[in-house]
């Protein structure tokens, strides 16, 4: 309590109120300390009878009171008990975090359309007009003189929150001169009939409604080009570092991000068991047909292409029509020449119009049940799924390149 009284710290409420009310009614110099043990005070907070009551000090007091004031006990508080700061006031530590400040022309940034702010900004200058007593009232539609004035007025904003530093070194840099409160540039076509804007541009600096410019001229003309865009904006602005501001704000168009995205690129699977395998040449094989050729006299001729799929080697039989007959009789001729093979990829026939048209003719049932006879297994392709005969339709298409 001598801590609370004495030390000057931001107590809790409870104990703070009751501190300053000592302090200001109080000398705290007045304040001392009793042990519990000399202090008649504890009997009215203990239970006592009356003999104890007459043996006590209640009657004359601590001993110590008749000596001089220097015996007494000291109760001065050279340092501060922590169950004494258990009662002191938690200090909060806020941060305020303090920002630029905030520009006329980024209050435009709450609006997605150039077209938007230009009539808003109409609006605001046409009740402006109104509440003048002598002026004109404007009803009805926005007229054009209205939306030019609005347009002038976007442009002065623009260029009163152009950094004085970098219109300084614009002005010193190019031909700009003032014109009603624009900055403007002078081009070498000032003897040419174009219009005035085409000949003396206006100077638009980097600014949120330069942004929302570009975008409401990009898509005016249907999501043309980086080119094409500033092209049109030539004609009545110029921007500095045209052709790099145009293309940072062109990124921002979803439609354009959406139809100029590219495309997904998977991560090539792992090749196929029967592909890597260390067996004997033509052990794995994919076969298909390629053709037809043109020969002499008016025949045609096909040609039944044999390619390993591990070491990738190429045979090729011709055949003359295409009968099951034939093509059984290309594959004895490979299994001869070759060996014959445990696994026979083909396509299904119906992968392609062309295919299946090529080969409707040949049955495979009969052409299946001759190679379970001769102990060679025959693989299908998936239906629609013709990248799985990719090891073969390669090499037809290096056969026809080579043709």
């Amino acid at each position: 309590v001598l801590s609370w009284i004495k030390k000057k710290e931001p107590w809790n409420t409870f104990v703070g109120n009751r501190v300053k009310e000592i302090r200001d009614l109080t000398n705290i110099d007045d304040w001392r300390h009793v042990p519990g043990e000399v202090n008649p005070a504890d009997l009215a907070t203990q239970c006592c009878d009356l003999s104890d009551l007459l043996q006590s000090k209640w009657w004359e007091g601590p001993g110590w009171l008749y000596n001089d004031e220097e015996s007494w006990p000291c109760s001065e508080v050279s340092e501060t008990p922590d169950e004494a700061f258990l009662e002191r006031r938690k200090t909060v530590v806020t941060n305020l975090a303090t920002g630029n400040e905030v520009r006329f022309g980024d209050r435009f940034l709450y609006f997605s359309s150039y077209k938007k702010i230009l009539r808003m900004t109409a609006y605001v200058l046409r009740f402006c007009n109104n509440i003048k007593r002598n002026s004109p009232k404007l009803v009805n539609s926005l007229s054009c003189e209205e939306i030019q004035k609005a347009e002038e007025t976007l442009i002065k904003i623009m260029q009163s929150e152009w950094p004085s530093e970098i219109r300084e070194k614009y002005k010193d840099t190019i031909q700009s001169f003032e014109e009603n409160g624009i900055l403007k540039v002078q081009t070498r076509l000032i003897l040419s009939q174009d219009p005035e804007d085409f000949t003396h541009p206006t100077v638009l600096p980097d600014h949120p409604l330069l942004e929302r410019l570009v975008l409401h001229t990009h898509r005016s003309l249907m999501h043309a080009g980086v080119l094409t865009t500033l092209a049109q904006l030539r004609e009545k602005f110029w921007i500095p570092k045209g052709r790099r501001v145009v293309k940072a704000i062109l990124r921002q168009c979803i439609k354009c991000k959406r139809l100029t995205a590219g495309k997904v690129n998977p991560d090539p699977a792992p090749l196929p068991p029967d592909r890597i395998h260390r067996v004997a040449a033509f052990q794995i094989t994919g076969a298909d047909l390629a053709g037809p050729l043109s020969l002499r006299g008016g025949s045609k001729a096909w040609i039944v292409l044999f390619t390993c799929a591990v070491y990738r080697a190429v045979n090729l039989e011709l055949v003359s029509s295409l009968s099951t007959e034939s093509f059984m009789q290309a594959l004895r001729r490979f299994g001869a020449r070759r060996g014959r093979g445990s696994t026979l990829y083909t396509d299904n026939g119906t992968n392609f119009v062309g295919a299946a048209n090529a080969l409707k003719s040949l049955d495979w049932d009969f052409i299946q049940t001759e190679c379970s006879l001769m102990k060679i297994k025959w693989l299908f392709s998936p239906p629609f799924a013709p990248w799985y005969g990719g090891f073969w339709e390669r090499m037809v298409r290096s056969i026809k390149e080579l043709l």
